[in-house]
């Protein structure tokens, strides 16, 4: 874990993209990808983030419920809404690959 915020309770808190009311997790996870290669770095990275959110909630001493997940990483993972080839074939799928 990189860091951790408990905003619960913090007295005039709007939430934003990056932090909720509540317990707030921020991973980074970094690869090589000159030495994997992309896709490889890419299937690496969908390992590592497997299980990683109950990984988080389950180390923790008393129960606190996730507020938010962020994770950061050194990957390109292509335009941030989903698109396809005029055949209808999906591209930059990674984003979903990864949440899935």
């Amino acid at each position: 874990m990189d860091g951790e915020w408990d905003l619960t309770g913090v007295d005039g808190f709007v939430t934003v993209s990056i932090a909720s009311a509540g317990w707030n997790v921020y991973q980074f996870k970094t690869l090589d990808v000159p030495t994997l290669g992309a896709q490889k770095a890419f299937s690496e990275l969908c390992r590592r983030v497997r299980g990683a959110v109950k990984d988080v909630i389950f180390r923790q001493a008393e129960p606190k419920t996730l507020a938010k997940y962020v994770l950061f990483t050194n990957l390109r993972l292509g335009l941030e809404s989903e698109s396809s080839t005029v055949n209808g074939r999906s591209l930059n799928t990674q984003r979903a690959d990864l949440r899935d």
